[in-house]
């Protein structure tokens, strides 16, 4: 397989595999460029570029893994895979190219139609407008993906067709869906336990307890099973001012006290 004009850039700072690889004393950019190339999601990918950069090296950590990278003409990464020469073996592999524009003219408005009507999709997202609907093709699953509704509360999701193929608008099946801005557990207990705080504090005698007061916040769960309802306590000079019952989802005081 001609590898157009390839730019290899070995990025190794030393040759010598680490003890205990094994079997491949001496691998090189190319060998190792080569195993990521019998992967026909990349090597077919990179048929359909004008041209591209390869970028390899040795990690030199305990596997023995090498990273290698290709980007297109523009700088981006359409492809990385993580590959052990003394095994051979590709650990880890994903693409980012755009389809042929032939397939993608004949798969657009069959997936636009199918994941606009699917009832999955309706049931979360109403009134979608299936000429908004743009997906792309990710050969790592073997997929079309999209998002669908605004960015903060987008779904994503992926549609196969005939099992895999690229090419087909045959028996469309919908394998995913997920939720992409979903927050960290961390970011999570954070956003609420300020939203606790903000609502506690709209008290009027609860802020009035508090004026003049220089005062921290403590914030918790009141129990794991409900995480809506929240316990909220206002410190001053560690001694306690004021503490609430909130619930955040709904944005109310359910209690207070002022001892």
């Amino acid at each position: 397989m001609s590898l157009k004009r390839m730019s290899l850039i070995l990025l190794v700072l030393a040759l010598l595999v680490p003890a205990g690889v094994g079997a491949q004393d001496d691998p090189t950019t190319e060998s190792v460029v080569a195993l990521v190339l019998a992967i026909p999601e990349i090597s077919g990918g990179l048929d359909r570029l004008t041209d591209y950069e390869t970028l390899a090296y040795n990690s030199n950590n305990t596997y023995g893994i090498w990273q290698v990278e290709f980007r297109d003409l523009e700088g981006n990464q359409v492809a990385w895979a993580q590959v052990q020469p003394s095994t051979g073996r590709v650990y880890a592999w994903e693409t980012y190219f755009a389809a042929a524009d032939a397939s993608y003219e004949v798969i657009l408005p069959v997936f636009q139609e199918f994941v606009a009507n699917h009832p999955d999709v309706r049931a979360l997202i109403r009134g979608i407008d299936q000429d908004e609907i743009y997906p792309w093709w990710d050969g790592n699953t073997q997929a079309w993906m999209t998002w669908i509704g605004d960015a903060g509360d987008a779904i994503m999701v992926a549609v196969q067709f005939d099992g895999g193929s690229e090419d087909s608008t045959e028996n469309p099946v919908l394998t995913d869906i997920w939720f992409p801005n979903l927050p960290s557990y961390e970011e999570w207990w954070v956003a609420s336990s300020s939203q606790a705080v903000a609502v506690a504090f709209q008290q009027v005698d609860i802020a009035i307890a508090l004026r003049g007061k220089t005062w921290t916040t403590e914030s918790e769960l009141i129990d794991q099973s409900d995480t809506n309802l929240w316990t909220v306590r206002f410190l001053s000079d560690g001694t306690l001012v004021a503490s609430a019952t909130v619930n955040v989802f709904e944005g109310e005081l359910i209690a207070y006290e002022i001892p």
